[in-house]
């Protein structure tokens, strides 16, 4: 969880950048005056590997199984926060003298006003929503257990400690698990949306999303609960547990999410007639996102019926697979050789991976691994087969695709085809690269591998480059768990 510090901060940027990111990107661009100024960088250097020698010592230990700060946790994550910073801030004294920076910084005033205000803003409606919390958690407590009286049994209730359950399966219906986040996410979503597509909408028509998006996330919240209950009592605790209680949830909301899109677009109530497209047009962005989307649906939707070990592993393959073949005309791919710095970047980003690799759990990985050896030999076989597969090919390009030949230059223009493979800003360098580290556990070297396979991308201006950088990374990586035992790094 983010210390408020945190929260704000991600918060302020996302917000600067859909407000007025056009004066940041402007500012943080290699043609600005300020990237010409040529300055000395050795103290700089310095300065940079020493705080990040420290931030990684931190993060070992806060986010490491021998941490003992419990009695002021906050203080360590703001302590982990402000290194952090030091970090990016030391980094970019790199590219940039002090006086540039504050140039940049004055001229991007305005969206790091608004942004931080809006940071606020959504801090403090998650910390109001949070006491919310307990009063949807009754509702979603009545809701469920109506849903249970459906199935011929009578639920076990108890208002006072929101338990809710059928025979001897019996749950907590935690704060955290009455629906406030949905809401807020959808609010948070759609008003975005509403925003961006206010052109194509009907107001005050399109209005009616906000109170239909909560409508179904309050309710798909309350089948969610009675769902989990059933699977539990009449197939499996583990799994209910395990992978439909933690990503259930998600997959709601993401539908719920692309159906009320969806929805808007087909409705002539919702939409201006003048604003429906006369004939359906290519869009490239399909070609660079769909692989990813295809990847994580498929891991999202495997993920709900398995229990600490993903048996359906072999699907994500596939799946993917069968996408880019489906796209096989439209990569790119044209008049393609692997160079020696692309392998050299994907080398060099292993050791980093292996250099900030957390302790591992012994115990969490001696349970995935009796799940591994109690599989028949054929089937085990077959499953590290398609996982060798799956992370050196399909992961690499499906990943690769999407953050640096889609997003890493979305950031730079909206037509993104039109910028060079080895063009882009500091900005969308750095968030292209947090974005690929939020979707590792482990964010701190994957955004930092994210950097790495930027700049593998650039030296000759090749997607194919950092989608080879990236297979030799995961490559080594899973010579690494088969050769020296190293299970934990595929968790």
């Amino acid at each position: 969880m983010l210390d408020p510090f945190g929260a704000v901060l991600l918060a302020a940027v996302t917000a600067a950048f859909l407000t007025d990111g056009k004066n940041f990107r402007r500012g943080s661009s290699p043609t600005s005056p300020a990237f010409q100024t040529q300055h000395a960088v050795g103290v700089p250097l310095l300065v940079n590997a020493a705080c990040f020698s420290v931030f990684s010592a931190v993060t070992r230990y806060v986010f490491g199984p021998t941490f003992s700060g419990a009695a002021s946790p906050g203080l360590w994550l703001v302590a982990w926060a402000a290194l952090g910073a030091a970090v990016l801030l030391s980094a970019t004294a790199i590219a940039l003298p002090l006086r540039s920076v504050t140039a940049v910084l004055r001229r991007s005033r305005r969206s790091l006003a608004v942004g931080s205000a809006v940071g606020l803003a959504a801090w403090a409606a998650g910390r109001a929503g949070s006491q919310l919390g307990k009063g949807l958690g009754r509702m979603t407590l009545e809701g469920a257990a109506g849903l249970l009286r459906l199935t011929g049994r009578t639920p076990v209730v108890d208002r006072d400690r929101l338990l809710l359950g059928i025979d001897d399966y019996v749950v907590h219906i935690a704060t955290a698990c009455g629906g406030y986040e949905g809401v807020g996410l959808i609010v948070i979503f759609l008003g975005t949306f509403l925003w961006l597509d206010r052109r194509r909408l009907r107001y005050p028509h399109a209005w009616l999303l906000l109170p239909l998006g909560v409508s179904a996330v309050l309710t798909a919240n309350v089948v969610r609960i009675a769902a989990l209950i059933a699977l539990g009592r009449w197939v499996s605790p583990a799994i209910a547990e395990g992978g439909f209680h933690s990503k259930a949830g998600w997959v709601m909301y993401c539908a719920i999410a692309l159906g009320i899109v969806a929805l808007s677009r087909r409705s002539t109530f919702l939409a201006r007639a003048e604003a429906a497209p006369v004939e359906e047009t290519w869009n490239p962005t399909a070609v660079y996102l769909g692989p990813l989307l295809a990847l994580i649906a498929t891991a999202m939707t495997t993920g709900l019926f398995t229990a600490g070990f993903d048996y359906f592993y072999p699907l994500r393959f596939v799946v993917v697979a069968v996408v880019l073949w489906a796209y096989r005309g439209d990569l790119p791919r044209r008049g393609y050789r692997p160079s020696w710095e692309a392998v050299a970047i994907g080398v060099a980003v292993f050791i980093l991976w292996l250099g900030l690799e957390p302790p591992p759990n012994f115990e969490h990985v001696s349970a995935w691994k009796e799940h591994l050896d109690g599989m028949s030999a054929a089937a085990r076989c077959g499953w590290l087969v398609f996982r060798i597969l799956g992370s050196v090919l399909t992961v690499s390009i499906a990943e690769e695709l999407a953050f640096r030949g889609f997003l890493l230059r979305r950031l730079v223009a909206a037509d993104f085809t039109a910028i060079s493979p080895r063009t882009f800003t500091w900005s969308s360098l750095l968030l292209s690269s947090l974005a690929f580290g939020a979707l590792h556990q482990r964010w701190v070297a994957g955004t930092l591998a994210g950097i790495g396979y930027a700049l593998a991308q650039r030296r000759h201006g090749r997607v194919g480059d950092a989608i080879v950088a990236h297979a030799v990374t995961n490559a080594l990586i899973a010579a690494d768990v088969l050769l020296l035992g190293a299970w934990w790094l595929w968790l």
